[in-house]
């Protein structure tokens, strides 16, 4: 993976606004504003989401016809020190929706870029769009 889109989506209080200001100032150091001819982003209510990893299935299900996580575009990364599990998406993905559809906790979504804005405007700590991320 060369890069990954990452969004935690959280309502403030919840996992604490100290939590995400510091996890905002790690994402920081390596963060690409936007990618060239993105126009989704993805969003994850972490207050829905149960870190089951169905949206792995499903990803690799519809990439690859097989049940193999570690052939997903999205993945589900356990953060020990915030307790949070983070939804992180390869940038090879299509947006097919499959992981939105297969989500049984409703907690994926994908955003057309304005309103990923309005999302970040409304709501400094807690919800805010996918960044981009070098591996490095």
């Amino acid at each position: 993976m060369d890069r990954l889109v990452i969004s935690p989506e959280a309502v403030e209080g919840n996992y604490g606004t100290r939590a995400f200001e510091r996890f905002e100032k790690i994402l920081s150091k390596e963060t690409i504003l936007m990618e060239e001819g993105t126009t989704k982003v993805l969003i994850v209510d972490a207050d829905k989401c149960t870190g089951c990893s169905v949206c792995e299935l499903a990803c690799s299900m519809a990439k690859h016809g097989e049940y193999n996580p570690r052939k997903s575009l999205i993945r589900v990364m356990k953060h020990r020190e915030f307790s949070v599990d983070i939804v992180a998406l390869d940038l090879r993905c299509d947006f097919c929706n499959k992981c939105v559809e297969w989500c049984l906790a409703q907690a994926i979504r994908f955003v057309s870029l304005p309103e990923a804005a309005v999302i970040r405007k409304q709501n400094r700590i807690g919800k805010f769009p996918a960044p981009f991320l070098t591996e490095g």
